[in-house]
């Protein structure tokens, strides 16, 4: 079973044997993501949280921060086409 909640997902899984596991995972961004149209910083934040029955019940815990900066994507922009040689000049402006 999974859930989902405000960038918070949570699973279960019980199966046919007595292995049991089940975890938290957390991510937050803010600020300009990898999908961000614009550039700019930002701040992602990843925790993970899983619990397993199997290897002595163990909870294993990991948390990840990264901090950076987005830069704008590059815009392909076509100039009029030259007259004398009938051909069209690309360039790429960041």
């Amino acid at each position: 079973m999974v859930r989902s909640w405000a960038g918070m997902i949570s699973y279960l899984n019980g199966g046919g044997s007595p292995d049991y596991r089940g975890g938290l995972s957390y991510t937050r961004t803010i600020g300009a993501s990898i999908a961000a149209e614009h550039g700019g910083r930002f701040f992602k934040t990843t925790a993970d949280s899983v619990y397993v029955s199997r290897f002595q019940n163990d909870l294993l815990n990991y948390s990840q921060n990264e901090l950076g900066y987005t830069f704008v994507p590059a815009k392909k922009v076509v100039a009029p086409s030259s007259r004398r040689s009938g051909t069209t000049k690309h360039y790429v402006s960041m």
